[in-house]
C-alpha cells in the first residue's frame, strides 16, 4: 500500500472565498465584474495565507479573461495610483509612511508629470498586491 503525500496545509479562509466564488475561468463580463469586485475588497484588507493564496489565484483568471476578451489600454500610472489611493482609502501621506517614497514624489506620480522608478513600482505593486508593472509606462514603440 503506497501512501500519498498530503498538499501543502491552506487555511480555512481559503475554502470561505472559494464557496463565496467558486475558483473557475471566467465565463462573461457580469462574472468579472463580480471577481474585479472582490479583488478590490480583498485588496483593502490585509489578508492571511489562504486569502493570499485564493487572491493570486483569482487574480490569474481575471488576467486570463481580460487578456483574452478585453483590448489593452495604457493607462498612465499616475492614474493606477490615484485609483489604488481610491480604492484603500488611503492619502498620499499614508501611502508614503507605508513605502519609504516621499510624498511629493507620490504626488508627482499622481500628476503625471514624474514616473516612478523600477525600485518605486515594485514598493507600489508590494504594497497594493499588483505587479509593479502596473505602474510602469511601458514603451511600445
Amino acid at each position: 500500500m503506497s501512501k500519498q503525500k498530503a498538499g501543502p496545509r491552506v487555511p480555512d479562509t481559503y475554502f470561505d472565498l472559494v464557496r463565496r466564488f467558486p475558483l473557475v475561468p471566467i465565463q462573461d463580463e457580469q462574472h468579472w465584474e463580480e471577481a474585479t469586485r472582490i479583488l478590490h475588497e480583498l485588496t483593502a484588507r490585509n489578508l492571511d495565507e489562504g486569502e493570499a493564496a485564493y487572491f493570486d489565484v483569482l487574480t490569474d483568471l481575471v488576467e486570463a479573461y481580460e487578456s483574452e476578451v478585453m483590448p489593452e489600454e495604457d493607462v498612465p500610472p499616475g492614474s493606477v495610483l490615484k485609483e489604488m489611493l481610491y480604492q484603500n482609502g488611503l492619502s498620499q501621506h499614508d501611502l508614503a509612511k507605508q513605502t519609504g517614497i516621499a510624498q511629493s514624489t507620490l504626488s508627482a506620480i499622481c500628476q503625471g508629470t514624474r514616473k516612478p522608478t523600477v525600485d518605486q513600482a515594485k514598493k507600489l505593486g508590494e504594497r497594493f498586491k499588483l505587479k509593479p508593472a502596473a505602474f510602469l509606462e511601458l514603451k511600445t514603440d
